[in-house]
């Protein structure tokens, strides 16, 4: 359903906005203190390890208590909770994708696929850079092209690809890379899918990740469908880097 033919590129359903924050630096370092997205008191002690835009807003943190990593948190660009891990003996366990409600996705047994630099968490192992898991589908690809994955040739051609109409588009960032991330919906009487395709280049090459499952957009929480694939994203880090 949302086969490599889609890579090429989404028509735009608003081709004049910018992405938010697209060009806002994001900076590494220690407060005591977060309150929902936003970091206070300034400390190089302090336990939460913020990367923040030049306002203070987060764009996600790491929770450490001592020398160990407890939590993690990440935020969409405009503030809002995407995704939680919690971890033991610095293990990822649980991650907490947030929507109108909060789904929990068990993470302690995923095991690692290696994409050019690049390293996708999942349930099990890839076939040829697929998983056909019970909640969803989800496929990765790496290209050595560096894509403009901002513009609307990539846009177009991704929706041409797969036959999709846009829902949504925002900026979004992978372990400190900025990318974007398009929410779709592939219209079919006897199969409506929902999905997100996440792009996200650097200087290697482009990665490009893309989950769906049975959906509308008339789903209450269209984060409950997607939640797997957005746990095994935010976790996706570059080689050498957790």
């Amino acid at each position: 359903m949302w086969g490599m033919a889609a890579w090429a590129a989404i028509a735009v359903a608003r081709p004049d906005e910018p992405f938010p924050r697209r060009d806002e630096p994001v900076v590494v370092r220690r407060f005591q203190r977060v309150d929902g997205a936003r970091a206070r008191y300034r400390n190089s002690k302090g336990s939460f390890e913020v990367w923040a835009f030049p306002n203070g807003d987060i764009e996600h943190y790491r929770l450490w208590d001592r020398k160990k990593l407890v939590e993690q948190r990440w935020f969409n660009a405009l503030g809002d909770p995407l995704v939680s891990v919690n971890y033991v003996d610095m293990n990822p366990i649980v991650a907490i994708v947030h929507g109108g409600e909060d789904h929990s996705v068990a993470v302690e047994h995923w095991v690692d696929t290696s994409f050019g630099p690049w390293r996708i968490p999942a349930p099990n192992a890839d076939q040829a850079g697929s998983w056909d898991l019970p909640e969803l589908h989800a496929q990765s690809t790496w290209t050595t092209d560096v894509l403009d994955v901002w513009s609307t040739p990539f846009q177009q051609g991704l929706l041409l690809g797969c036959a999709c109409i846009l829902l949504d588009r925002t900026t979004a960032w992978v372990d400190g890379r900025i990318g974007a991330r398009f929410i779709l919906h592939a219209p079919s009487a006897s199969d409506p899918q929902l999905g997100e395709v996440w792009a996200v280049p650097s200087p290697e090459g482009t990665l490009i990740f893309s989950y769906s499952a049975p959906g509308t957009p008339d789903e209450p929480d269209i984060a409950g469908p997607l939640a797997t694939g957005r746990a095994m994203m935010v976790l996706t880090h570059r080689e050498g880097r957790r």
